[in-house]
């Protein structure tokens, strides 16, 4: 069992803040101080490219272009259907590795 786990709410924070006093908490990214753990700073956050459309609608891989509604990777097994799921790409490649 660790001691942390142990020691009761009052005394862990002065622990993490005595911590965090010597050693802030800094951005996973650029190492810039925070004010969590296992954080990122706002110009990190901010830099962060999420998925968004437009993905094959089979395997969920992200295409650099608009394909059109229901669009599926140009390796995608034959008789996949959109929206099953049936079938895994590669992220790499974008080929298809599995059926589920």
């Amino acid at each position: 069992m660790q001691l942390a786990a142990t020691l009761p709410p009052r005394l862990r924070r002065l622990g993490r803040a005595v911590v965090d006093g010597v050693l802030p908490p800094r951005c996973l990214a650029c190492g810039a101080t925070v004010d969590d753990i296992d954080a990122l700073c706002g110009l990190c956050w901010a830099a962060i490219s999420f998925f968004a459309p437009p993905w094959c609608a089979v395997c969920g891989l992200p295409f650099p272009l608009p394909m059109g509604e229901g669009a599926v990777c140009p390796t995608a097994p034959v008789g996949a259907r959109a929206g099953t799921g049936r079938a895994r790409c590669c992220a790499t490649t974008g080929t298809a590795v599995a059926w589920c």
